[in-house]
C-alpha cells in the first residue's frame, strides 16, 4: 500500500515512527511549509501538497489533531482534484476515522478502542495536580497531590502512581468500562496505542519561583490561587525528574502560567531544554526578548503562544496593565524573523477589546508579523470553578459577543489568517450556537 503522509508536524512524525514498513510504502510527506520542500526525513522526500498529490498513492493520512486545520487541508486537496474517499484524518471530532485501513497500515502497538489524541500522550503539572490530558481540570482528569510540601521524593512517588491510574484508565476506556474520561467531547472511537506514550512534559503555575511581569486581568485570580502551592520544586527541577522517568519518549515541553523570560531558574531551564533538543511549545507575554527561548523556537515543532488580546496601546494597557504593547509587538517581530512559529490569542473581553478599533488593530498586527494561527477565544475560564475543579461550564454570552467572534472570523479569512476558535469552556449548547454562526465563515 502507497500513502502520502501530510503534515510533518508531532503527529506526522509519530505515525510515521509507527507504521508497518513491511506492509506500507511511504510515499513522500507532504506540508504547506514551503522551507521543508525538497528536503528529506528519515530517507523520506518532502514535497509541497501539489506535488505530493501527483503520485500513485492509495490515501493521503491527514495527521493534523485541529479541526479546524483538518477541514482547511481537505478543502486543499479537494482543490488539488484528490478524491475525499483517499482522505484518512486521523484525529478531529468531524470523523474520518477508518479502523480497517489505519490498522492496516499501523503496527501491532496499536488498536481500535475509545480514546483521544490527548489522554496518554501529556504529562501535565501544575499547582499540586497532575493530570492525564490538557483539559484534565474541566472533566476530573487529575490526581492531587496530597503532601503538605511537595518535594522531589514526592513527585517521584506521584509519578508513579500516576502511570498505574493512567493504565487502568485506559484498560477500563479498551473494555468500555465508564471512567473519568466519560462526558469529555474529545472521547472517540478511534485508533490508539496500547500502552500509554508520554511525548509532552507540561508543567504550569505552583512551581518555586514562578512569577510573571504582567498582571492580566483575566488570570490574577487564577494566579492567587494556584501559587499558595508549598514546593520546594522550580521548573527545571520539574523537567528534570519526569525526564528520568519518560526520558526515551519525550519529543516536546510545554511551558504554561508563568513568564518564561523572568523565571529565577529560567536559564538552567532553557539549558535543559536546549540541551535534550526537545521542541517547546511556550506561552509567554513576549515583554522581554531572550536568544535561548528564540533559539528553541527555531525548531520546527516549537510554537510561541502570546495573548496578545488587543490592537491599541490603551486596551493593551487596561488588559495587562503594563505598559509596553509597541515593544511586544517589535519582540514578536523579532521571534518571527529569527524563524518562530507564533500563535496570537485574543481573548475577547466584554467591554473592554469588543470593539472594532481593537479587533482590526490586531488583525493588521498578526498580518505584519505573518504569525501562523490566531487563536480566537473569549474569557476562558470561570477561575474560581477552574481552581475549585468543577466540571460544568456554562456561559450566557451576548449576541454582541457572538457577532464580533463571527466579525473577527470573517476579518480573518478576508486576510487569509488562519483562525481558530479555542474555548473548550463552551457547553455543547454554546458550541453548536458557535458552529452555526461561524462554521460557514471559518470554513
Amino acid at each position: 500500500m502507497n500513502i502520502v503522509i501530510f503534515g510533518l508536524g508531532f503527529w506526522g512524525k509519530e505515525f510515521y515512527c509507527f507504521v508497518d514498513k513491511s506492509k506500507v510504502n511511504v510515499l513522500a510527506f507532504a506540508d504547506n511549509n514551503t522551507s521543508l520542500a525538497g528536503t528529506m526525513y528519515e530517507g523520506i522526500q518532502v514535497l509541497s501538497p501539489a506535488a505530493a498529490c501527483e503520485l500513485q498513492y492509495d490515501y493521503i493520512i491527514i495527521t493534523t489533531q485541529n479541526d479546524t486545520f483538518i477541514n482547511e487541508i481537505k478543502n486543499q486537496l479537494l482543490g488539488l482534484r484528490v478524491d475525499e474517499k483517499k482522505m484518512i484524518p486521523l484525529y478531529g471530532n468531524e470523523g474520518g476515522y477508518n479502523n480497517d485501513i489505519l490498522l492496516e497500515l499501523l503496527n501491532d502497538q496499536y488498536e481500535s478502542r475509545l480514546g483521544c489524541h490527548l489522554f496518554g500522550y501529556h504529562f501535565i503539572f501544575t499547582g499540586n495536580r497532575i493530570m492525564f490530558c490538557c483539559v484534565g481540570a474541566m472533566f476530573s482528569k487529575y490526581i492531587t497531590i496530597e503532601d503538605e510540601i511537595i518535594t522531589e521524593d514526592t513527585l517521584r512517588r506521584y509519578i508513579t502512581i500516576w502511570v498505574n491510574t493512567l493504565e487502568e484508565h485506559l484498560e477500563k476506556l479498551r473494555q468500555g468500562i465508564p471512567n473519568r474520561c466519560y462526558g469529555c467531547p474529545h472521547l472517540a472511537q478511534g485508533i490508539y496505542s496500547k500502552k500509554p506514550i508520554v511525548r509532552q512534559i507540561l508543567f504550569g503555575g505552583g512551581f518555586k519561583g514562578a512569577v510573571c511581569n504582567a498582571s492580566c486581568i483575566y488570570c490574577s485570580q487564577f494566579k492567587a490561587n494556584c501559587y499558595k502551592i508549598n514546593t520546594t520544586l522550580d521548573g527545571h527541577d520539574i523537567l528534570r525528574i519526569a525526564d528520568e522517568y519518560f526520558t526515551e519518549t519525550i519529543t516536546h515541553v510545554g511551558i504554561v502560567d508563568a513568564e518564561i523570560s523572568v523565571l529565577p531558574h529560567r536559564e538552567r531551564l532553557l539549558d535543559l531544554v536546549l540541551e535534550k533538543n526537545w521542541d517547546a511549545n511556550i506561552c509567554s507575554n513576549a515583554i522581554i526578548y531572550n536568544e535561548k527561548v528564540a533559539e528553541i523556537l527555531k525548531r520546527q515543532n516549537s510554537a510561541f503562544n502570546v495573548s496578545l488580546d488587543s490592537g491599541t496601546a490603551e486596551t493593551y494597557h487596561k488588559i495587562k496593565q503594563v505598559n509596553v504593547f509597541d515593544k511586544v509587538v517589535a519582540n514578536l517581530e523579532k521571534y518571527k524573523s529569527e524563524g518562530a512559529r507564533i500563535f496570537l490569542k485574543y481573548i475577547l473581553l466584554d467591554g473592554i477589546n469588543d470593539n472594532f478599533d481593537d479587533i482590526n488593530g490586531f488583525i493588521d498586527i498578526a498580518k505584519k508579523i505573518g504569525v501562523y494561527q490566531i487563536l480566537l477565544s473569549f474569557d476562558p475560564y470561570d477561575v474560581v470553578n477552574y481552581v475549585e475543579g468543577k466540571e460544568e461550564k456554562s456561559h450566557d454570552l451576548s449576541e454582541h459577543l457572538y457577532a464580533m467572534m463571527c466579525y473577527f472570523a470573517t476579518r480573518c479569512k478576508e486576510e487569509n489568517i488562519s483562525c481558530a476558535n479555542v474555548s473548550e469552556s463552551f457547553t455543547a449548547k454554546d458550541k453548536a450556537r458557535m458552529d452555526i454562526l461561524c462554521g460557514a465563515i471559518v470554513g
